[in-house]
């Protein structure tokens, strides 16, 4: 360090300003570079990472929307079918003379088995027509149709009801 400021005061006059304005001009350039810059990068960084987050959050909170909503449309479901045939069964008045059993669920919709005892052709045609054309679509699986052994024109239906 001495010997630094030993060759500094060895030097002319014209050579110290000429340090002195270099020392000035090359320093702040040199602080603004290591310092300010530095500091503005990592502005830019944190900023970058704030709206990435911002963006994360925003597509979370959509994908909570949609899950709640898949949710409340799948709990419509569950019920739906059973009461769907509910209805169609009062609409026709054969509530009394039907039994249904809910089976097991598949991945994709609901299942019940539907078994109605004593029931004459147009009572039959008419429940067919109301199943066939019920909104949302109610598929007919499996059907069996056998008489009854108290009359030739009254039947027993087994019936395989799925719905999506």
């Amino acid at each position: 360090m001495l010997n630094l400021l030993n060759r500094y005061l060895e030097l002319s006059k014209r050579e110290k300003i000429l340090m002195v304005i270099t020392i000035c001009v090359l320093l702040p350039m040199l602080l603004y570079r290591l310092i300010i810059v530095t500091i503005q990068d990592y502005q830019e960084d944190l900023s970058k990472h704030n709206t990435k987050l911002e963006q994360n959050i925003k597509s979370v909170n959509l994908l909570g929307q949609e899950l709640r909503y898949y949710e409340r449309l799948s709990q419509r479901k569950v019920q739906s079918l059973s009461k769907r045939m509910n209805h169609i069964l009062n609409r026709t008045k054969l509530k009394i003379k039907s039994r249904i059993s809910v089976g097991d669920r598949p991945r994709t919709g609901q299942k019940l088995v539907l078994t109605l005892t004593d029931l004459n052709l147009n009572e039959l045609v008419n429940l067919i027509y109301r199943i066939e054309h019920s909104s949302p679509v109610i598929l007919i699986d499996s059907f069996d149709l056998s008489p009854t052994y108290k009359s030739d024109k009254l039947f027993k239906i087994n019936m395989s009801l799925s719905s999506e």
